[in-house]
């Protein structure tokens, strides 16, 4: 995760419902570019981290390849849990191996997505689809983007598994910028 800057605000009613991902399987942020996902998703990893294994992983365009993204999604979980055990297969570059090797990881465990407006194979939505819900109950999972996901969402919402967070919840209130003015300014507007 990128740093914070200095001058971030913390948005603690906004972090208590990041930490939703420990009761939902999927948190969905999105907002238009400039909104603070990546800041808020960074202040929640800060937070998190130290008490739940948090696997990130920050996409980019040239995401869209199987191989690249299970390579880098490996590599995340690895990172928040040593002994995940996924590896990439020449014949199956990703689903299928990895959510086995999800199901064999023996505790709580929350993958963060960021940017995942670049992924656009109709392929690779299919298979973030899959692992969504084939996933195990201890595997969460926290998609930010731009838009929308083009993922299918209402089976989860009706099992009450999702939680939306959207551009009008990432909004300055006056107490905010205020708060801000002074970080920035040393004084209010």
């Amino acid at each position: 995760p990128p740093l914070c800057a200095a001058a971030c605000i913390e948005r603690r009613a906004l972090l208590a419902r990041l930490d939703g991902a420990f009761r939902h399987k999927l948190v969905l942020l999105t907002a238009p570019i400039g909104s603070g996902k990546t800041t808020l998703l960074a202040q929640w990893y800060r937070r998190a981290s130290p008490a739940h294994a948090v696997a990130w992983l920050s996409l980019d365009e040239r995401d869209n390849d199987p191989v690249r993204l299970f390579s880098y999604l490996i590599g995340a979980v690895h990172g928040a849990v040593p002994g995940f055990d996924a590896y990439i297969a020449p014949v199956d570059p990703g689903a299928a191996l990895f959510s086995e090797s999800l199901d064999r990881v023996d505790q709580q465990l929350t993958i963060v997505l960021d940017d995942f407006q670049w992924i656009t194979a109709p392929s690779l939505l299919r298979t973030i689809d899959f692992l969504l819900y084939r996933s195990p109950d201890t595997v969460h999972w926290i998609i930010s983007a731009r838009c929308m996901p083009e993922i299918g969402l209402s089976q989860l919402r009706l099992a009450d598994q999702l939680s939306i967070i959207d551009a009008a919840d990432l909004n300055f209130d006056d107490g905010m910028i205020v708060q801000l003015s002074r970080k920035l300014c040393r004084r209010a507007l």
